[in-house]
């Protein structure tokens, strides 16, 4: 028997449904702002720029201002360059605590449930019109980095990243789509 619509629309969003839904997004780009409150200032610290996935595993971050920097992900392999010399380059089996962040977005943006659930305890609330999923880290040492990350958007889409620190710190990121 089917629903109504609008008994539909109000279902619950699962995170099965999710990662099904983002396994369908083979690439994309964004326009994001950041914005990073930290205790000891008393202002929070902002920045712009842009971000691309291609499915399965590349995430750019591409940080126009305040200053540029650059983030590129393919696989196992990170380089960050900040424009002040030489780019740094390393693996993400060198730094597992960094592996696992990146996977919250990473992940989410790949649909992969498994990447996520190797790092995280999943709680998901929400309809397909607007979602939330909380990851909670599994491990010690990433939970001596960061206490929660909420990822909220509406169907596939993400458009927030809320990350807070271990100690109170907290960044949110809000992302608008721009395209393929």
């Amino acid at each position: 028997m089917l629903l109504p619509v609008t008994a539909r629309a109000e279902q619950a969003f699962t995170f099965d449904a999710l990662m099904h839904a983002r396994q369908a997004v083979k690439s994309g780009s964004a326009s994001f702002t950041e914005e990073r409150s930290i205790s000891l200032l008393d202002q929070p610290l902002k920045s712009s720029g842009t971000l691309r996935f291609q499915a399965p595993n590349t995430l750019e971050k591409h940080t126009l201002a305040p200053h540029e920097e650059h983030l590129v992900v393919t696989g196992e392999q990170v380089t960050y360059d900040q424009g002040k010399g030489r780019p740094r380059n390393f693996n993400l089996s060198q730094s597992p605590e960094m592996s696992a962040l990146i996977e919250s977005i990473r992940g989410t943006l790949a649909g992969d449930a498994a990447a996520l659930e190797r790092y995280y305890a999943i709680q998901m609330q929400g309809t397909k019109e607007t979602w939330q999923m909380l990851l909670i880290p599994k491990t010690p040492q990433v939970l001596a980095l960061v206490d929660s990350i909420r990822i909220a958007g509406r169907g596939a889409e993400i458009r927030t990243v809320d990350t807070i620190e271990h100690g109170g710190d907290r960044t949110v990121m809000t992302i608008t789509e721009t395209g393929p």
